[in-house]
């Protein structure tokens, strides 16, 4: 999915993907990426596209979704906190064969508690809408 600029809508501000796994017991979602603008960080742009892939994957069926983070990231890590994610380990040298990757979860992506999760952000930040 694409995020582009409220006022200027051709400009594009921020971009995210996101794989389908099956599995047995509930499909997966995986994060393949979610970039952000220099100039347009910290004015929701990352909030609004995490909400969508959330929904997206609630609503593909998911139980779980789970991606990679830079170690050197702090701010995306404070991100997907507030999505639920939790680090579960670490890939080493996976960026660049350099840069370790934490890997992070967030479970139980249907249940009421994750829907009240997501409303509230929503609430707080006006991630509702589209991108």
């Amino acid at each position: 999915m694409v995020a582009r600029d409220r006022t200027r809508r051709r400009r594009v501000v921020g971009y995210a993907g996101l794989w389908f796994v099956p599995e047995p017991d509930g499909d997966q979602a995986h994060v393949t990426n979610i970039v952000v603008a220099p100039d347009a960080r910290r004015l929701g742009v990352g909030t609004r596209l995490m909400s969508t892939l959330a929904h997206t994957a609630i609503e593909r069926g998911c139980a779980e979704w789970t991606l990679e983070v830079r170690t050197s990231n702090t701010a995306a890590q404070e991100l997907y906190r507030q999505f639920g994610f939790a680090p579960a380990g670490v890939r080493k040298r996976y960026y660049e064969n350099t840069e370790d990757a934490i890997v992070m979860w967030c479970h139980d992506i249907q249940s009421e508690e994750y829907g009240e999760r997501l409303r509230s952000i929503a609430a707080r930040d006006g991630a509702g809408g589209a991108p």
